[in-house]
């Protein structure tokens, strides 16, 4: 171990509560990324990829033409997001510590020829953060 960087002596642990059922864990940290890319099936269409455009198989949901993420900012002492932001302008105001929720927004088309062109429907959805915004 690394001077300094070991729990040889067991002083970071402890156990809270009277069973097991109630210490504390620690949990692998993943990621997943999402991207939109010309769709295999669709000519012209793009589709939601998972890790990357090259493997079909990696094709979530074809007619997806856009994906959007914008950040809850809470700006004062009440509870929940006060203005929503992009990443951009969360890094330029320095307040990645105050967001408390995301907000997705999907694009998506018919894919199938209708009269009138393409039928183009958003989805959105906001999540909280865990353990932030009351």
């Amino acid at each position: 171990p690394n001077p300094g960087q070991s729990n040889l002596t067991g002083d970071l642990g402890a156990v809270y509560g009277a069973d097991r059922a109630s210490v504390a864990g620690a949990y692998r940290v993943g990621t997943t990324t999402y991207l939109l890319c010309p769709s295999p099936n669709v000519p012209g269409g793009t589709s939601l990829f998972l890790d990357n455009c090259l493997n079909p198989a990696n094709e979530l949901v074809e007619g997806v033409q856009r994906m959007e993420f914008d950040y809850g900012v809470d700006t004062n002492t009440v509870a929940g997001a006060d203005e929503y932001l992009d990443a951009g302008q969360v890094t330029a105001a320095n307040r990645w510590n105050s967001v408390v929720s995301v907000r997705m927004t999907l694009d998506f088309d018919s894919i199938q020829n209708i009269p009138g062109g393409a039928l183009i429907k958003p989805f959105t959805t906001t999540v909280r953060v865990r353990n932030r915004g009351g």
